[in-house]
């Protein structure tokens, strides 16, 4: 356990009016302090504390009555943060909720610097980093496959992924240092065959979790979605039929929509961050054109594109400028042809032959025909064939990849030093080097700046 010599104190419960508050304790100060602060139902002051026991009493700040309260201890190092922790429970108003940690504070108690308490129960062994941004992502999660995520990582799966690899190179790292330290011992080592084998093993696992990367990063943050297309094709009526809720502007005139307008939309348990743009056209307007020029800036930054046209109307010069520019970018594409209440010139087939990759739906955002398809769809171009349901963890942070990449990087410039002939020094390095970046992962390599923004996302009680 990783000793820590002073005290904090934080209120875990949201500000502002409910029915109770929280203000949560943990240090080595903890307990004097409650037997100082608290008495009793029957106005005793507690010698013995109970572990895990609910009291029922009053705070008192010397002889005035602050507020009486529900108080539970638990002794460290069977807690959250691996040390004595005190709970608060006062009626959920702010003034006296401030005055009790105001009470605690004048006691020598210092106030928690953000997500301290999740940082004692990193340092304390409690939990990995891995598991504490697990915490932070539960908090903050805005979907059910954001929350699922973030609950598989706090179970320690991806850590117990991440030692799996990290075994295999300090198997490897033994059998080197061993034959480095005593070359003249008759050791049993192992054979290059052996080693290359083990780092083999070791870059596949380190592969199919970067695999992972970028749909555990979509679960968490959410599917950044554009809709484009030349003006009045029904951007907006499309986004306001998604969003259930008249959202954006819609009107006859062309060029309604002249800055971003962004909704965030859950369908089926999948975060969409959906941005309708200007509408993408030549035109002299001056604002107009800013927000073309943000329009195109979001295209080429979005996840998935849905594309708009008006089946009123033939394609146009706008149309197929846009349909060159989609043609050629690396982005999963949904045509959408609206207002097939109205349809005269039935595109589908032409669409087809421009962009014979793209799925294409059909539908009157008016009327709302074809919008269950559009939700159908999105949920499946985002995780078909990418996420394996049944994982006990998923990589959802970009930290987790970039460390991935790093150690998957070094582990082939082991598999070229072996090549090369060079001594075992050298490919220890590269091992070395390795393990190193898969400790950023789980914390047990991190840098302290690093690990303080870490916990800096956090709020104060937590």
């Amino acid at each position: 356990m990783h000793y820590i010599d002073d005290t904090i104190a934080g209120i875990a419960t949201p500000p502002g009016e409910g029915g109770i508050s929280i203000i949560k304790i943990s240090g080595v100060k903890s307990l004097e302090l409650i037997k100082e602060i608290f008495v009793t139902k029957a106005n005793k002051y507690l010698d013995e504390l109970l572990d895990r026991h609910f009291y029922l009493g009053k705070v008192y700040d010397g002889a005035q009555l602050i507020d009486e309260v529900m108080m539970v201890v638990m002794l460290g190092p069977n807690t959250y943060t691996g040390e004595d922790v005190v709970e608060i429970h006062c009626h959920g108003g702010v003034i006296v909720t401030r005055k009790i940690l105001d009470l605690v504070l004048k006691k020598g108690i210092r106030m928690a610097d953000p997500g301290e308490f999740t940082k004692r129960a990193f340092l304390n062994g409690k939990i990995d980093l891995s598991q504490a941004e697990a915490i932070i992502d539960i908090i903050t999660a805005k979907s059910d496959r954001g929350l699922n995520s973030a609950v598989k990582q706090l179970g320690g799966g991806l850590k117990e992924a991440i030692n799996v690899i990290i075994e295999k190179i300090e198997k490897v790292l033994a059998n080197l240092e061993a034959e480095i330290d005593f070359p003249e011992e008759d050791i049993e080592t192992m054979s290059i065959d052996e080693i290359e084998n083990l780092i083999d093993e070791a870059i596949l696992n380190v592969e199919a979790l970067i695999k992972e990367a970028e749909a555990g990063r979509i679960s968490r943050e959410g599917v950044n979605t554009v809709i484009v297309g030349k003006p009045n094709v029904g951007k907006s009526s499309l986004l306001n039929a998604l969003a259930r809720h008249e959202r954006a502007i819609v009107t006859d005139i062309p060029g309604t929509t002249r800055d971003i307008i962004e909704e965030s939309i859950q369908i089926k348990g999948v975060l969409f961050r959906i941005n309708d743009t200007a509408g993408f056209r030549d035109t002299q307007d001056i604002v107009e054109k800013i927000g073309l020029e943000k329009s195109q800036e979001l295209l080429l930054e979005a996840d998935l594109v849905l594309f708009v046209i008006d089946d009123t109307q033939r394609l146009t010069e706008d149309d197929y400028r846009l349909i060159d520019k989609l043609a050629v970018i690396d982005k999963k594409l949904l045509v959408i042809i609206n207002k097939i209440d109205l349809r005269r010139f039935h595109l589908r087939d032409e669409i087809s032959k421009l962009l014979p990759s793209a799925k294409i739906i059909e539908i009157s955002a008016l009327e709302k025909t074809g919008i269950n398809l559009v939700e159908e769809e999105l949920v499946n171009m985002v995780f078909k064939g990418e996420v394996v349901q049944n994982q006990d963890y998923v990589i959802t942070r970009t930290r987790h990849k970039n460390a991935l990449i790093n150690a998957k990087k070094h582990l082939q410039e082991g598999k070229k030093t072996i090549a090369a002939g060079f001594t075992g020094e050298f490919l220890s390095i590269d091992l070395k080097d390795a393990w190193m970046a898969l400790g950023q992962i789980t914390g047990d390599t991190i840098e302290k700046d690093i690990m303080d923004k870490i916990f800096s996302e956090f709020c104060i009680g937590k």
